[in-house]
């Protein structure tokens, strides 16, 4: 994902105020191919080092019908 997509998935699981330059540091910090862009296995890497970090910014989200318990376990 790009960092467009990087924001709006944030923003979606309740980052509501990420700025521009938190989605720049995490694109930089968490893109270790350098092909700018966040692939499946940054992104799960970054995901739980944000919730090992904060565990509070990850509860449960409701998107649509789907429940997300947390980003590695839980229902889907």
């Amino acid at each position: 994902m790009d960092e467009k997509e990087l924001k709006n998935l944030m923003v979606d699981l309740g980052m509501r105020k990420i700025t521009d330059e938190e989605v720049h540091g995490m694109m930089h910090s968490n893109d270790s191919n350098c092909n700018g862009f966040i692939e499946w296995e940054e992104f799960v890497n970054m995901m739980l080092l944000v919730h090992k970090d904060d565990s509070s910014k990850f509860g449960k989200i409701i998107a649509g019908r789907a429940v997300i318990e947390n980003v590695h376990g839980g229902k889907h």
